[in-house]
């Protein structure tokens, strides 16, 4: 498939025109869904007539783990009006084939600063459902985690649940036998493991629980370090507490508690948890971090100017 053929001159277009690699799938089932609809929509609105001067394309490479695929973006010149917005590949690969050939390629789950034309793009979130934000202090669930056993978060179950001499690839084996619910692991908190992807807590019931609490632990990804949870624990205004995250932008001044192991987690957590004053700051820190850079509007923003600079 060949792109820039036409200029892609409204919201509607760039999102009918979204290119998959790796197997079908619509635009709307796509976890980014909102956030992209919405952040392209905020990006018409601050380039107004300069929108229709760039070719934007939405590609998500599924198939992350084999180069096929992104040979359907690839024009077969350079097209200096060809934006691509690449996302769903947590391999952290650079496309230097498509960079070759495009102005411009915003790129999610980058795990080093980059040089030239490819910049990080932000992950955004799943989930679409914002609700009422809570003062810190006043949410009922002190400590917050629902997901998967996987061995990305093998790390942080033996820290909970006191099972370190288990050995990861038995704990894996076993993990079916093994306590699932561990929110006695901290006082008045909700923390569970489930077996498998989406097997776990209701979307609706998810966000309930995030926007209730007042830290959320997000452990790094099966693939890439970072995850949608993240950046939904930071809009919902709670303290994320995570493991080091990659030295980039976006994390290098985020106000995630990162940490160097999951052996820090009870006396960080403990600490957090009798510092009101620290928890509310925290808290307020977040808020406006999400607000400056990780929003529809405030990522609009930044790829306006990233393009004013490229010229």
């Amino acid at each position: 498939m060949l792109v820039g053929k036409e200029i892609y001159d409204n919201v509607d277009y760039v999102c009918r025109n979204f290119i998959k690699g790796g197997r079908e799938y619509a635009f709307e089932e796509l976890h980014e869904y909102p956030y992209l609809t919405t952040f392209l929509r905020r990006l018409q609105e601050i380039l107004a007539e300069r929108f229709n001067t760039y070719r934007f394309l939405i590609y998500s490479k599924v198939n992350q783990f084999s180069r096929a695929g992104d040979e359907d973006i690839i024009p077969p010149y350079y097209d200096p009006h060809l934006i691509v917005f690449y996302i769903s590949d947590e391999t952290g690969s650079i496309p230097e084939p498509l960079m070759a050939r495009c102005k411009a390629v915003f790129k999610v789950h980058l795990q080093h600063e980059t040089e030239g034309n490819l910049f990080y793009f932000p992950l955004g979130y799943a989930n679409g459902d914002e609700c009422d934000i809570q003062t810190v202090n006043n949410r009922a669930i002190n400590v917050f985690f629902s997901g998967a056993l996987n061995r990305s978060r093998v790390g942080l179950y033996k820290a909970l649940s006191g099972l370190d001499y288990i050995p990861e690839k038995l704990l894996l084996l076993t993990k079916r036998w093994l306590p699932a619910d561990l929110s006695g692991s901290f006082p008045n908190s909700n923390i569970l493991f489930t077996s498998g992807f989406a097997s776990g807590l209701t979307q609706s019931d998810y966000n309930n629980l995030l926007y209730s609490c007042k830290i959320a632990l997000a452990p790094h990804g099966f693939v890439n370090p970072e995850t949608f949870r993240h950046y939904e624990a930071m809009r919902a205004g709670c303290i994320v507490v995570s493991l080091e995250m990659p030295p980039i932008r976006m994390y290098k001044n985020a106000p995630i508690i990162q940490l160097e192991s999951w052996g820090q987690l009870d006396a960080r957590v403990t600490w957090l948890l009798k510092d009101k004053e620290r928890l509310e700051a925290l808290q307020t820190e977040t808020l406006m971090y999400w607000k400056d850079n990780c929003t529809e509007e405030s990522t609009a923003r930044y790829v306006a100017n990233t393009l004013a600079q490229l010229g």
